[in-house]
């Protein structure tokens, strides 16, 4: 019997994937941890996790990216418009906001870099006339 896995392709029904699928319970959530390099499938360890904490590990997520969207914003109005903010003091506010965003969520400093910072640069540019 041959199993089709989220990425269309066979799975052979004596691997411990075809295993994992007829997981007897019904709550539960089936992931792999596969490291930073791929394995063969035989490595793979493979992790149960009850809907409800699911669900509460998801409702935490979401109340973390709100608390930095609130910040984001509040920052970016701060600096928008405070007249009597100076550049450095500018930048003091995105170097904060950078590490309250890495607190809470610790290794993403390049999506921060990536999304956010063109954000403020382009601000503080507008503003300041400056880079």
């Amino acid at each position: 019997m041959r199993f089709r896995s989220r990425d269309h392709s066979t799975i052979a029904s004596g691997s411990a994937w075809s295993r994992a699928l007829k997981f007897p319970r019904t709550d539960a959530i089936l992931c792999t941890v596969t490291g930073d390099l791929p394995r063969p499938l035989f490595e793979r360890r493979i992790i149960a996790m009850a809907q409800d904490d699911r669900a509460a590990l998801i409702a935490h997520e979401h109340l973390m990216i709100r608390r930095l969207r609130f910040l984001v914003d509040l920052t970016f109005a701060t600096i928008a418009q405070d007249d009597s903010i100076t550049l450095d003091e500018a930048w003091d506010h995105v170097r904060a906001l950078k590490g309250a965003a890495v607190s809470m969520f610790p290794g993403k400093e390049t999506t921060f870099d990536l999304v956010y910072l063109p954000r403020f640069s382009r601000l503080l540019q507008e503003r300041f006339n400056a880079s």
